[in-house]
């Protein structure tokens, strides 16, 4: 999920502007109605504390959960009908899922065609940013 244009993110607007903005909303509990900014995945001294700021998106702790609940009906190694999915497209370990990180940013969360029957609410497209931003 990226903010239109070419910067990925609002015109005027650093990198890490939305995101410190909708974490200070999110932590003072006024930011449910706001939604998520997408973050930016620079490697900057800035990002890595945006990163600290987020809630875990470990793999234990966040991003295994996600593979498990949106993703493993097709993208399992044991998954009996894989509906369409490639053979050796897997998101079984967290290796697995480093390995095609561009593959899931640009299906789920630019494309948006994945999962094909959708269903991924907002916050867990925001934290999946997250993860392949912070998490990997």
């Amino acid at each position: 999920m990226r903010w239109p244009g070419a910067s990925g993110h609002p015109p005027g607007v650093t990198a890490l502007t939305p995101l410190v903005l909708w974490t200070g909303l999110w932590a003072c509990g006024d930011g449910s109605d706001v939604p998520p900014p997408p973050l930016d995945d620079s490697a900057t001294p800035a990002a890595d504390t945006a990163c600290a700021a987020l809630p875990d998106v470990t793999w234990q702790g966040w991003g295994r959960g996600f593979f498990a609940t949106y993703c493993d009906g097709c993208h399992t190694a044991d998954a009996e009908d894989r509906r369409g999915a490639p053979e050796g497209t897997a998101f079984d370990t967290l290796d697995q899922v480093r390995s095609q990180a561009d593959r899931i940013r640009a299906r789920t969360l630019e494309g948006l065609d994945m999962p094909p029957g959708g269903g991924v609410v907002d916050d867990d497209l925001w934290l999946l940013d997250a993860f392949l931003v912070c998490g990997l």
